[in-house]
């Protein structure tokens, strides 16, 4: 059942970026970062409170997600308030994917490797010392990960902006 609702989460995680992409694209930061930041908070704190009752895994991960799913929706919303009524069905054609193909190629073999290597370590874990320790160190990266991702969403919010800004603003002026 885990492996089953991380994989469903892999997916909203993909999808919703989709969404966060295309409003980081328009500079529009003022919906997006408050949803991702909610929901990792929201994850954070729905697994801490879960664990402390006695939860097991399965169901931390039901709320985990929940939680995503919910934060999708509300990205896609607030994207839709950007595009209007654009149609968001992908379309298909040869020359742009082999472009898109050539110049992501290399970013789509970082994103697989982390996605392996993530879970790699859970397995291995869980190899070696039992189910039951594995639980515990999920919820320490779940953790880890959601202050990491706390942060990144605050990167990805001040350097667009900077860089939008650096050909308005001389340099001594950025450096404060």
């Amino acid at each position: 059942i885990c492996l089953r609702l991380a994989s469903m989460v892999i997916l909203l995680r993909a999808v919703e970026a989709v969404s966060v992409t295309a409003q980081r694209a328009f500079e529009e930061y003022r919906e997006t970062v408050p949803i991702s930041m909610a929901s990792r908070l929201l994850t954070l704190a729905s697994a801490a409170i879960l664990s402390a009752f006695g939860m097991h895994i399965d169901r931390i991960m039901l709320v985990t997600t929940a939680i995503f799913a919910a934060s999708t929706c509300l990205q896609f919303r607030s994207l839709r308030k950007l595009l209007g009524d654009i149609l968001l069905w992908p379309e298909f054609r040869a020359q742009e994917t082999r472009a898109l193909a050539d110049s992501g190629i290399f970013v789509w073999l970082q994103a697989t490797g982390s996605v392996i290597f993530r879970q790699l370590d859970r397995i291995l874990l869980g190899l070696s010392l039992g189910a039951v320790d594995v639980a515990p160190y999920s919820i320490c990266i779940q953790l880890a990960e959601t202050l990491l991702g706390m942060r990144a969403s605050g990167i990805s919010l001040f350097f667009p902006y900077l860089s939008s800004r650096m050909s308005t603003f001389l340099t001594v002026g950025l450096r404060c």
